[in-house]
């Protein structure tokens, strides 16, 4: 799925172009060079993603020692004013969210499941977005890719344990004798306590990874395998 906006593109991947991010892939390089060429860029960088809100930020100053920089350093978010270079997270249930400034020319992308969500990573990313960059938030359109649903994302009682200073009980529904987790109305929640509006946030392109099986999903198929979110500015 491929967003052409007016200053930035955007993909959100399926298992068309999974990656495997455990053992050799001799596949890997040309998969990379594809979603490279899918977003118009000439540069690339995956991050070695840690469930946490660590940081990378591209600008100017930015070194990259080949064109494809893929999972070298560790962190969850990437921000960019930078043209024609793609950045990007791999999920397979976790949120990939998409963070614009059309103002200012920057984005940001988001690896944001569970843990990163409990960390508030987005609100992060805008954090440093505002610090280097100068970004408003009345300035920022946010785009929700594949991730589980509320349909899907079954959790267990020692999940809600870890996580009831959070007042996460809001979020969970019972049904069929089971606990399942809204992420996405989760992440939704927290960008609206820092002010961004329901109108800013785009979740036309967040499909359920577990029940859609286009998508690549942990907690369906037990496996390494990844879809890609990547974005990059004209």
């Amino acid at each position: 799925m491929l967003l052409d906006l007016d200053f930035a593109e955007i993909y959100f991947g399926d298992n068309e172009f999974q990656i495997n991010i455990e053992g050799a892939d001799k596949k890997l390089p040309l998969l990379l060079e594809q979603l490279m060429t899918e977003v118009n860029a000439k540069k690339l960088l995956f991050l070695n993603q840690t469930h946490g809100i660590d940081f990378t930020i591209i600008d100017e100053n930015f070194i990259f020692e080949t064109s494809i920089n893929f999972r070298k350093i560790d962190g969850d978010i990437i921000i960019t004013n930078q043209r024609n270079i793609a950045i990007g997270v791999l999920t397979a249930d976790c949120l990939p969210v998409v963070i614009l400034d059309k103002k200012n020319k920057v984005v940001a992308v988001v690896h944001s499941g569970w843990k990163g969500s409990v960390l508030n990573a987005n609100a992060i990313a805008i954090q440093q977005m505002r610090k280097q960059f100068g970004t408003q938030l009345n300035d920022l359109q946010i785009y929700f890719g594949p991730a589980a649903k509320n349909c899907c994302y079954e959790v267990q009682q020692d999940f809600i344990e870890k996580n009831k200073t959070l007042s996460i009980e809001k979020f969970l529904i019972n049904r069929d004798k089971k606990i399942f987790f809204d992420l996405i109305d989760f992440n939704k929640k927290n960008l609206y306590k820092i002010g961004i509006l329901e109108k800013q946030i785009n979740d036309s392109n967040c499909f359920c990874t577990i029940c859609d099986t286009i998508f690549c999903s942990f907690r369906r198929e037990k496996d390494f395998y990844r879809q890609a979110t990547i974005v990059a500015l004209k």
